[in-house]
């Protein structure tokens, strides 16, 4: 895998099924580098394992941002239906 797996700006363009897909991906990447990575001598390691958390958390982050944007225009089709 190479350090980066993904382009932040290009999160917000995937689908949510290529999210998930990624976010699978990357945990999964994650868990084969070792729980203890954090202890390794091995710089490269660690600036891998490093740089797959924080594309997890970017995959986590725009997908928490779509659950509250769908759930916010969910709330708002309901309000403008009741006019």
């Amino acid at each position: 895998m190479s350090a980066r797996a993904v382009k932040t700006e290009d999160l917000g363009h995937m689908t949510e099924n290529d999210l998930y897909n990624l976010f699978r991906k990357l945990d999964s990447y994650l868990e084969r580098l070792g729980r203890v990575w954090w202890n390794s001598k091995d710089e490269n390691l660690k600036k891998e394992a490093k740089n797959v958390e924080e594309d997890l958390c970017y995959v986590i982050r725009e997908l928490k941002h779509r659950k509250t944007r769908s759930r916010c225009h969910r709330e708002f089709l309901k309000e403008r239906s009741s006019y």
